[in-house]
């Protein structure tokens, strides 16, 4: 071979080595001019829709449902906001950049920066990491009516499409059904679906956007996890949902609660447990195993027995629960004041019963004294916690009925058996203060 040759393929294998790229780059051609085209495209195509935008967000499908926002972008990089989560309307900056591409950036505090806003007072999100939501998004494809992108940070797909004039009428109701589906924590927790002689369990969370399902399947129950978004009926799951030969992607709720299933050939009966004594009629063996696979949970939603535990007023932030510390599970106040943070914790002797409807578990008394962990906190602090457990804690861990755990991935549910007004929605701990 000659000297041309070999210095030709020496050539050309520099060049593709040099040209190599990250398999997980949304462009083929990520040239400047490419990048600055998709930007430019982007920018048009956001003013041009007549009505405006709509965005269905989840933030994050194994935790929470999605939140729809609608927005108008004007001149001078503005855009109006409005969304199902209360009857805030903001107006903020939007800019683009090419940090790592074609990125649409919400820069100024808007409606999608409450769903990342680390405060948990703000719309109740996890202490540190709110709802897991972003507003930086890459630019994947840009067409007429549909604008698609990945979230910067989880790489998400999230896709803007042409709103309807209608979708600003309807955004009233489709807040009004997002309330709907809140727990009244006067009444009892359980739901059921009944479909010929199956049933299920249905758990709603308005404030995770999800529904929590437990059903037979076969000789063994399944617990699923549904995100959802309001429509001006109702709610719509992320994917369909198939129960008892059914399959359905839409339930419905009017003003008197009673809730139907859209679309589907034979409709279910939903109703709700009779009694606020009445059991879960579908718990499962192994709930108490599933749950554990996580260290610790906060405390996210309750009902009427629950809702104490967490007072604003005193400063008290978080209501923990913790799995696996030496054999023990431990509950724990957590308080922040201008003077310091503060913890009141306990930890509990506990066994897991199944009871032939599924998994209870039941605490003990503690052998041994509570432990406090605290800051500069005041003696009246200390002693409002001392009180709280007392008179809250204990008689909530140590009934003699037990409690029904429910695990959904990175959510659990703890129902205390004989009264499901008594009951807290846990997500998985990530991160500590």
């Amino acid at each position: 071979m000659s000297k041309i040759m070999i210095y030709v393929l020496i050539g050309m294998l520099t060049f593709i080595a040099g040209c190599e790229v990250n398999n997980d780059y949304v462009f083929d051609d990520i040239s400047t001019h490419r990048i600055t085209k998709y930007i430019e495209e982007c920018e048009a195509v956001l003013q041009e829709a007549p009505h405006g935008w709509k965005l269905v967000y989840y933030p994050d499908t194994s935790q929470y449902g999605a939140f729809t926002f609608l927005m108008r972008f004007h001149d001078g990089n503005r855009v109006a906001m409005q969304w199902d989560g209360d009857q805030d309307v903001t107006e903020s900056n939007y800019s683009f950049n090419t940090s790592q591409g074609p990125i649409l950036s919400f820069g100024t505090y808007s409606l999608l920066h409450k769903l990342a806003d680390p405060t948990p007072d703000v719309i109740g999100g996890k202490p540190g990491l709110g709802f897991g939501g972003e507003y930086e998004f890459l630019i994947q494809n840009v067409s007429d009516r549909k604008i698609e992108f990945l979230s910067k940070k989880k790489k998400r797909k999230v896709i803007l499409e042409w709103a309807a004039s209608e979708d600003w009428d309807n955004m009233e109701h489709n807040r009004e059904m997002v309330q709907r589906f809140a727990v009244d924590p006067q009444l009892p927790l359980y739901h059921y679906l009944q479909i010929g002689d199956q049933l299920a369990c249905f758990l709603y969370s308005q404030k995770m956007r999800m529904v929590y399902m437990v059903c037979p399947e076969g000789n063994s129950v399944q617990a699923y996890r549904l995100p959802w978004s309001s429509t001006p009926r109702g709610i719509r799951f992320d994917e369909p949902v198939t129960f008892a030969g059914i399959t359905f992607s839409e339930v419905t709720i009017d003003a008197n609660g009673v809730m139907s299933i859209v679309d589907a050939d034979e409709k279910g009966h939903f109703f709700r447990a009779e009694s606020k004594e009445q059991n879960c009629l579908v718990r499962y063996s192994g709930a108490v195993a599933a749950s554990k696979k996580y260290d610790g949970f906060n405390l996210v939603e309750c009902g009427s027995g629950f809702d104490v535990l967490v007072p604003k007023d005193r400063g008290v932030e978080e209501f923990r629960f913790y799995w696996n510390l030496a054999g023990y599970a431990g509950v724990e106040l957590y308080m922040r004041r201008e003077t310091g943070i503060a913890t009141y914790a306990t930890l509990y002797p506990h066994t897991v019963v199944d009871d032939g409807i599924g998994d209870c578990i039941v605490f003990t008394k503690p052998e041994f004294p509570r432990y406090e962990i605290g800051g500069a906190v005041t003696n009246t602090d200390y002693s409002w916690f001392g009180f709280s457990y007392e008179k809250i804690l204990e008689p909530l861990f140590l009934t003699s009925e037990g409690l029904t755990v429910l695990a959904f991935g990175k959510q659990t549910f703890i129902v205390k058996n004989g009264d499901s007004t008594v009951w807290g929605l846990c997500s998985a701990k990530e991160g500590r203060d």
